[in-house]
């Protein structure tokens, strides 16, 4: 989860893996098929690991990850933690579950979409 990235490491891994009927996913900090490294990678890109803030960013990064692997089986993490497996946002709880309501209804969208 941390150093690689599955879908960028070698652009042959997502081929092979779906020629041998493997059905890839990513774990719970990595929503839409993105490597968390694959952030780590374009931070300065995508901007800050922030809905709340950078929702128009982060959508196209998690749009790219699904266009990208749209046409290989694929279990799809939703969802969204803070950068670093951390906690998500710096409200309190109650505005933290706004934020991931609106996360998860624009992976949904996106999702939809792609």
């Amino acid at each position: 989860m941390w150093a690689t990235a599955f879908n960028e490491d070698d652009p042959q891994n997502p081929v092979i893996a779906d020629q041998y009927g493997i059905i890839m996913g990513t774990s719970h900090h990595e929503p839409m098929m993105r490597a968390h490294k694959e952030y780590t990678n374009r931070r300065k890109e995508v901007g800050a690991w922030d809905y709340a803030t950078n929702k128009k960013n982060l959508d196209k990064f998690f749009r790219d990850g699904l266009e990208r692997n749209k046409n290989f089986d694929n279990i799809i993490t939703i969802g969204m933690r803070g950068d670093g497996d951390v906690a998500m946002g710096k409200g309190n709880d109650e505005e933290n579950m706004k934020v991931l309501h609106h996360v998860v209804e624009g992976q949904r969208q996106i999702i939809k979409d792609e």
